[in-house]
């Protein structure tokens, strides 16, 4: 967030958009895993993966993530020294009724 802080403008605006951190608490099949918590890294699939076709799935290289939490993302936004003005999660792609992912409004 600090990086992100440096780049913007005085009053300029950050928009982040991204998956709720819940989400990861969740196999496929929607039955809970215990997970919220969880700093290390994890070895996983490029974001969109899926949409590709299979013959150039096999190339793609799998990636390091570390999972945050809601808390630790909104308090690196206050920590980074942005104003933060709206905070929005937001239902899934089909209405599911947990929050999928969600979107910061931050104003430097």
């Amino acid at each position: 967030m600090s990086l992100l802080f440096s780049l913007l403008k005085n009053d300029g605006t950050l928009i982040l958009s991204d998956f709720h951190p819940l989400l990861k608490c969740l196999n496929d099949d929607f039955n809970v895993k215990l997970a919220y918590f969880d700093t290390e890294l994890q070895t996983g699939d490029i974001a969109y993966k899926q949409f590709f076709p299979e013959e150039e799935q096999d190339d793609f290289p799998d990636v390091s993530i570390r999972f945050y939490t809601l808390s630790e993302i909104i308090n690196s936004l206050i920590a980074a020294g942005l104003r933060l003005e709206r905070f929005e999660e937001h239902r899934g792609w089909k209405m599911e009724n947990i929050p999928w992912e969600f979107t910061i409004i931050a104003r430097k």
